[in-house]
């Protein structure tokens, strides 16, 4: 009898050491500008994990243990004069203390107008996506960081990439920077 008993104690704490999901979490720079507009409480992604955020790194995504679900969020915004949607950030992680209770209660995803704390205030349209497997809110496209100045006054582009499925990184070179490249 005492042996039925270890054994179901072994068996109840393999399956919940088993059950343990993870999660890939990372956070583009403009998430992490406006993180308090996109969630309720973006400091539980830091002290939950004993270190800082990282920002989405196509080479070195880490990955955190969860017990809720994990999440993708997806944001995009308007141009203003031509209306064509443009990429504006990308964030991944654990739900859990995190997104809203009417995102955390809808399955699958779910889009919603977020206004910017700027000036003057600005509209982006935010995609929440939560999935319940291990490490599924894999990472298919960060979002390149803006065009940056230097002292001299010249521009320095980033090249747009997309990570694959088989975690082959491919390059996406618009043509711009080539014709920008031949007269640099």
């Amino acid at each position: 009898m005492d042996l039925l008993i270890l054994l179901y104690s072994f068996l109840v704490k393999l399956t919940a050491v088993v059950s343990v999901k993870h999660c890939y979490q990372c956070s583009d720079a403009n998430i992490e500008t406006h993180y308090g507009v996109f969630f309720v409480n973006p400091r539980v992604l830091q002290d939950g994990n004993r270190s800082e955020l990282k920002k989405c790194d196509r080479f070195n995504v880490p990955v955190v243990e969860c017990n809720g679900t994990c999440f993708s969020l997806n944001v995009t915004s308007l141009h203003v004069k031509d209306r064509e949607v443009l990429p504006f950030g990308t964030a991944y992680g654990c739900s859990q203390y995190v997104l809203s209770e009417e995102i955390e209660d809808l399955p699958g995803c779910t889009k919603k107008d977020i206004l910017l704390r700027t000036i003057p205030p600005y509209v982006v349209q935010a995609e929440y996506c939560k999935c319940d497997g291990d490490m599924c809110n894999s990472i298919s496209y960060i979002v390149p960081a803006p065009p940056q100045r230097t002292s001299s006054g010249k521009q320095h582009f980033f090249v747009n990439y997309v990570k694959n499925p088989d975690n082959a990184v491919s390059y996406t070179f618009p043509s711009f920077l080539l014709a920008l490249s031949l007269f640099a």
